[in-house]
């Protein structure tokens, strides 16, 4: 079982719970709302999250969607597949080696139980990132990776995967073919037009399943809708919360 720190992450990252304010509570829940609704039509099980650069909050959507869709009594595991610069053990200030993960499953170093952990005081299961590989793309995107997701899926109802930014590495779009569905996560006044639209291409042209868009740090005093007209060509939905 994973231990986690009490007190809040040097991050200034904010866990959901049941004392969080109302606005960020909700924001989740109508998140998970619409992701069980997908799932419940599409089948989506594995969700990848991506975003176009690093630093608009995906790893803080991620594991916060993970612990909602948990309260709602979902078994979930949240597995970090960022194999470069992973986040979640760190946000979540986890006290646990990351001898296992991701990559010594995929290398055969490790058999999945052993990579998976269970925060209680969340009621998530996490798998870590693990040692980073020397070659991550080719991990994410090998044959092991498909059999691993295969097997979780029988035994978890979803699970969350926090991927590398789709602008900067190519990682995620290699991973993608392994997933049911990607939610972007756009941070408000962060990345361009053009790199957010060249992000959703790139899913795009592989066949990635776009489930929606999540705009983060929002602000409804900024009028930017020039900025995302873009996206409501896509089967959209927002969680208003914010990334410290």
């Amino acid at each position: 079982m994973f231990k986690k720190k009490k007190h809040r992450s040097s991050d200034g990252f904010e866990v959901l719970t049941a004392n969080s304010p109302f606005a960020y509570s909700e924001a989740f829940k109508s998140l998970r709302t619409n992701l069980e609704f997908v799932s419940s039509t599409d089948n989506c099980k594995t969700i990848m999250m991506v975003s176009a650069l690093s630093g608009e909050g995906k790893t803080t959507v991620s594991i916060n969607l993970a612990i909602a869709l948990a309260q709602d009594g979902k078994k979930v595991l949240l597995c970090d597949c960022d194999l470069r610069k992973p986040k979640v053990q760190r946000y979540l200030r986890i006290k646990h080696s990351s001898e296992y993960g991701v990559s010594t499953v995929l290398s055969g170093g490790s058999e999945i139980d052993s990579a998976i952990g269970f925060v209680e005081e969340l009621g998530i299961y996490v798998m870590l990132s693990g040692p980073t590989p020397p070659n991550p793309s080719e991990f994410l995107a090998s044959e092991g990776s498909k059999r691993m997701f295969e097997e979780l899926k029988t035994r978890f109802d979803f699970i969350i995967c926090d991927t590398p930014p789709v602008a900067i590495v190519a990682d995620s779009i290699a991973f993608s073919k392994h997933m049911d569905g990607a939610i972007m996560i756009v941070r408000q006044n962060y990345a361009t037009r053009n790199q957010i639209t060249e992000g959703l291409e790139k899913l795009g042209n592989v066949g990635t399943n776009v489930l929606g868009v999540v705009l983060n740090n929002y602000d409804s005093k900024v009028d930017n809708n020039y900025k995302y007209d873009k996206y409501y060509n896509y089967r959209s939905y927002y969680a208003y919360g914010y990334d410290k």
